[in-house]
């Protein structure tokens, strides 16, 4: 029997390896110890006969009868993969890691080392079952074979997070994979429907039901996205992030403009929108609002992650407004922003308070106004050009005159010292902005007197 046919297994099969269970705590075995891929028992580049008769004299499988002039020790093994990935026996499906574990197998770290990321869940088995079906995608039949190395017959979901990490599973995707968050409402594709009733889903229903603490989330979702206040309906959706729900596609259709930058604007231009009905609306709501939107990038892939038909909606967003420092050309999208008029600070502006002239420019960087990977680099724009400062060194005098010479190069140093310089204003500060807003393009970059 070829190992290639017994790696044409479903992914319930492959899922069904990591079924075994150690049962020995004190198996003292070792004859598998050197093996690296499970699935030839090889040491990497041979096979490890001991490991082989090993398995071949485990219960059962010793037993099997099979056919042919040159039996080894190495057909029992693909014999009992194979009888695995077809069988509908719990037994027969242990059988695989239940043999590693009594010949003293170890867990590789190259054997789930490219397996896909998994997110969004912790129930056990539904891990083995992602496992599984990511192992059959990226034809790694080793992933599941070292994780069901010694794994208890029930494991919890930080026993298989042990189990991925020990497997070589990458610590990024491992950090995706929350033992302590819920997820009952994670399938959930009808927001409204949950919301009304209409869907049976009882488990996302208690969940909201005991996030609410003290009322049932039917009663307090009495609205919609067109009649619950801003404020009301996010602490709403609150209740279903604290249930783990995920973005439904198709749930928004409403054309946004470009200064729908904020999720309060978007939200606001889907009530006001009277071709969808009130459940697509609130559909819509909770499926934006439940995501990250802390900026406008990322408002705008919540956006595209809820609409109807891949159509890009969320494109029509201006995020990048502020991008060429011009503060009056991107005014609508900063006072947006700013939930109200924004006013562009001025070089004195909270002065002893630089943590408040941090914060005075986040409406300004939420636009897009914004510095390469390394903040520091010199020469990345060209707004300050050829200026030549020569009054005197201070912080006060810099910025003054900076302030009557460019507004863009005023805007572009200004931010960098509150966005990458802790709003710190001392001539050195203002040497290290004029550095990043100037010599781009091959001009001359801004000098003043040292500092």
């Amino acid at each position: 029997m070829s190992y290639q046919k017994a790696l044409a297994f479903t992914a319930v099969g492959i899922g069904a390896f990591l079924q075994g269970c150690k049962d020995d705590d004190n198996n003292e075995n070792t004859d598998c110890a050197t093996v690296k891929t499970y699935l030839d028992l090889k040491d990497g580049t041979a096979e490890v006969e001991q490991c082989s008769g090993c398995i071949a004299d485990q219960d059962v499988i010793k037993d099997y009868e099979i056919t042919g002039d040159d039996v080894k020790d190495i057909d029992y093994w693909a014999k009992a993969l194979a009888d695995a990935a077809a069988s509908d026996d719990a037994a027969v499906q242990a059988l695989p890691a239940k043999a590693l574990n009594a010949c003293g197998a170890v867990r590789n770290a190259e054997s789930c080392k490219t397996l896909g990321g998994i997110s969004n869940e912790n129930d056990p088995d539904e891990l083995i079952e992602a496992i599984g079906a990511l192992s059959l995608a990226g034809t790694l039949p080793n992933c599941p074979l070292c994780v069901s190395i010694d794994l208890k017959d029930q494991p919890a979901c930080a026993d298989i997070k042990t189990a991925l990490k020990e497997c070589g599973y990458p610590q990024a995707n491992l950090d995706d994979i929350d033992c302590d968050e819920d997820y009952r409402c994670n399938d959930v594709d009808d927001y409204e429907a949950i919301k009304t009733g209409a869907a049976d889903d009882a488990e996302c229903k208690t969940c909201l039901d005991e996030a609410i603490d003290g009322a049932t989330y039917a009663d307090t979702a009495t609205g919609n996205s067109k009649d619950i206040a801003h404020a009301d309906f996010l602490t709403l959706v609150g209740y279903w992030n604290e249930c783990g729900v995920q973005p439904a596609a198709s749930s928004c259709t409403t054309t946004l403009a470009a200064t729908d930058v904020t999720l309060k604007a978007t939200l606001a231009k889907v009530k006001a929108d009277t071709t969808p009905d009130a459940e697509a609306k609130f559909n819509c709501g909770v499926c934006v609002a439940a995501q990250n939107t802390d900026t406008c990038a990322n408002l705008v892939t919540a956006i595209n992650n809820c609409d109807a038909d891949n159509a890009d909606l969320g494109a029509a967003l201006a995020c990048d407004a502020c991008s060429d420092f011009d503060v009056s050309g991107c005014s609508a999208c900063t006072a947006e922003a700013n939930d109200g008029a924004y006013t562009f600070p001025a070089h004195d502006a909270h002065s002893g308070d630089d943590a408040a002239f941090v914060k005075a420019f986040e409406p300004f960087a939420y636009c897009g106004a914004a510095f390469g990977d390394d903040a520091s680099a010199a020469g990345q724009f060209e707004f300050c050009n050829d200026i030549s400062l020569t009054t005197g060194n201070s912080a006060a005098q810099l910025g003054g005159d900076l302030a009557s010479v460019d507004a863009q190069c005023n805007a572009c140093v200004l931010t960098h010292i509150a966005l990458h310089q802790n709003g710190e204003r001392t001539c050195q500060t203002y040497s290290n902005a004029l550095d990043v807003c100037s010599g781009a393009n091959g001009g001359t970059a801004a000098t003043h007197p040292a500092c």
